[in-house]
């Protein structure tokens, strides 16, 4: 059972590998129609990742080894090739985990389930990037027992070993309608997001469903090949958010030494009539304290903040 105590005590922030896209322990759905890039993305995102390295504007805070199960990609000609345009080696690769065509079963039985947590453990991986899930089931995906079973026997487990998972997938006809297949599909994850493209360059992430503040809910990408392949982060919506709290805060006299939990800076804020997400709560936090520095009871210049 819970220990309510605890729970109420607990402050942790949400601890996020790539925001607002992956955090820790969250199961995430990552969708768009054919060949527009969903794998080329993952792939990037799974290898910097790995290697400790920014990717889409955030720096995971060590490397994190990841296991990329692929039903999809070829070796050879996809996935080396695609990594040698990003600028990466062998020796860069070390904790990016590769499952290429794995002979597991099904992610939607027992079995499977046993099998992919038993890779889990022997690698030591804190991320599972499927690609793509509707390949990973032995079940019909228009059918919502397929999806059921597939958290009962294998999203639970993971959740369960707090180990995120994001899974990618194919949109039906028309892209705007969801995830192809039951509706069950988009109920066991904890946020769904949809890559669109835009021109031959410029790409859309749409976060359609979410249980847990995730930020941004559009994230606008550049596809650039110079000096390497990668997505580059439109940052300013970002930016703009966090400059705003930056802001409040120093209007409702936060204390800048980070002695305030995150609910008590909230209640705070709403003391002063001011509104907070928690969305960019905890980084517009350590902006505020990285751009004062000195901890002083000095009366603070709102507009020099």
């Amino acid at each position: 059972t819970l220990d309510w105590r605890q729970l109420w005590e607990d402050e942790t922030e949400e601890e996020w590998i790539v925001e607002p896209l992956l955090a820790r322990r969250r199961l995430i759905a990552l969708y768009s129609a054919p060949k527009v890039g969903k794998s080329l993305l993952m792939l990037e995102i799974a290898a910097n990742i790995a290697a400790g390295r920014q990717v889409l504007g955030s720096t995971p805070p060590e490397p994190i080894r990841t296991l990329y199960v692929d039903f999809e990609n070829d070796p050879r000609g996809d996935v080396r090739e695609r990594l040698e345009d990003m600028g990466f080696t062998p020796d860069d690769l070390e904790n990016l985990c590769y499952l290429s065509f794995p002979n597991l079963g099904k992610l939607d039985t027992e079995r499977g389930a046993a099998e992919l947590l038993a890779a889990v453990k022997h690698y030591g991986c804190e991320v599972v990037v499927i690609d793509t899930v509707s390949r990973s089931v032995e079940g019909d995906e228009n059918e919502n027992d397929t999806w059921l079973a597939f958290y009962r026997h294998t999203g639970l487990k993971l959740k369960q070993e707090k180990v995120a998972l994001i899974r990618l997938d194919h949109s039906g006809k028309d892209e705007k309608k969801g995830q192809r297949g039951g509706s069950a599909k988009s109920g066991d994850v904890d946020a769904v997001w949809r890559l669109s493209k835009v021109n031959d360059s410029q790409f859309s992430l749409l976060c359609e469903a979410n249980r847990f503040p995730v930020g941004e809910s559009v994230v606008n990408l550049e596809r650039v090949s110079d000096p390497h392949l990668r997505h580059k982060r439109d940052a300013d919506a970002r930016n703009k958010a966090v400059d705003d709290l930056v802001r409040k805060f120093a209007k409702a006299g936060i204390p800048r030494d980070g002695s305030m939990s995150q609910r008590e800076v909230i209640k705070k804020l709403s003391e002063a009539g001011e509104t907070c997400s928690k969305s960019h709560l905890g980084r517009a936090l350590k902006e505020y304290q990285r751009r004062l520095p000195e901890f002083s009871t000095a009366p603070i210049d709102v507009e020099a903040v």
